[in-house]
């Protein structure tokens, strides 16, 4: 199964197809699965059996099974792949959380490269969802010490707290 999931909060599913007999396939190819809602679902199965291969529920979806001779137009493995614009965006698109600490470990922690960090810590943020922040930070040994984080939507002082560890962040004006 994979399941793409997009910035607007919306969520395609695909599956592996396989064959019925169990023959290995050379090409492979994957279906679409429609989510749909279980009275829905329900209905449709009754009318038009057929169409089990490419629709689900959202609590049937991980036990879901499809195989090739079921569907109509399988899609040849190629053409699922969506390939990020840019190198600089595949970068962004690792950051899921709403802040870091704009530091090589950090970033390196949400799964970027070495390389990668080194090519785009120095571009802007701004274009790519992200504000740049200076802020004090108070360790839990009251030690101060001054960094930058990144964040998107509102910096909410209180959840920095507790993703870094530290006792108190107030923002550097």
């Amino acid at each position: 199964m994979i399941r793409i999931q997009f910035k607007d909060g919306s969520t395609s599913y695909y599956i592996l197809l396989r064959r019925r007999d169990g023959k290995k396939l050379h090409q492979r190819h994957y279906a679409r699965i429609q989510i749909v809602s279980e009275s829905d679902y329900n209905g449709l199965i009754s009318v038009s059996p057929e169409l089990v291969s490419v629709i689900s529920t959202e609590s049937l979806i991980d036990s879901h099974i499809a195989f090739l001779e079921d569907v109509v137009n399988p899609i040849p493995l190629g053409n699922v792949y969506v390939k990020p614009d840019t190198k600089v965006e595949a970068f962004f698109n690792l950051l899921v959380d709403d802040v870091y600490e704009w530091k090589r470990k950090s970033i390196m922690a949400a799964g970027a490269t070495c390389t990668q960090w080194q090519d785009y810590k120095d571009s802007d943020v701004s274009v790519y969802g992200w504000t740049k922040v200076v802020v004090e930070l108070t360790t839990k040994y009251y030690t101060k010490r001054t960094t930058t984080l990144i964040h998107r939507n509102n910096l909410q002082l209180d959840q920095v707290t507790n993703k870094l560890g530290v006792h108190k962040v107030s923002i550097c004006s």
